[in-house]
């Protein structure tokens, strides 16, 4: 009897374990390990000595950038434009997992005003050929504001997530939060 007690103990406490060990492996696998290789790459191409001196950001404009740090956005054009917005491409076409559906436009603006963030301003369709994403990331959606997270200072944990502004018509818009794996 006391045989079989210690053994039902030892057995409970297996299976409690794998189970904890099982969840733990499927929150890891579910969240998926963050590539942020990518963060310096970006950083060598934005470089001040990168940039067209005393260039002027134009609203008309196909593609535009910024870099938000300690609150203050700053427009800039780069020498190596085309080069940049291939790479930007590239990234997108990366992306390949989503870490949140939607969050609102207050955090959003706290971000900008606290992280180092790149914004690429342009209108991304994912009709067009050039999209090769490997999920739901790129099905039918217009976005036409991308944000990536260099640095983060509000310890939110989303240094080196790409956040996105999906545009549904004129008015209705929602912000997601995507990465690379």
């Amino acid at each position: 009897m006391k045989r079989r007690t210690i053994s039902f103990v030892i057995g409970t406490i297996a299976v409690v374990l794998l189970a904890i060990f099982g969840a733990l492996l499927i929150a890891n696998d579910y969240r998926g390990t963050r590539d942020v290789s990518w963060i310096d790459e970006v950083e060598d191409l934005i470089k001040k000595e990168n940039w067209v001196p005393n260039s002027e950001y134009i609203p008309m404009q196909d593609w535009a950038f910024f870099i938000y740090e300690n609150g203050e956005g700053q427009y800039f054009y780069l020498k190596s434009n085309e080069e940049f917005i291939s790479h930007i491409n590239s990234l997108m076409n990366r992306i390949d997992r989503q870490v949140e559906e939607s969050i609102p436009d207050d955090l959003l603006k706290e971000i900008l005003a606290n992280d180092k963030v790149l914004a690429v301003v342009h209108r991304f369709s994912t009709n067009s050929s050039f999209w090769r994403s490997p999920n739901n990331f790129g099905s039918n959606v217009n976005y036409d504001r991308v944000y990536f997270v260099l640095e983060e200072k509000l310890d939110t944990g989303l240094e080196g997530t790409i956040i996105v502004r999906n545009v549904f018509g004129e008015l209705n818009s929602k912000i997601s939060v995507w990465q690379i794996s």
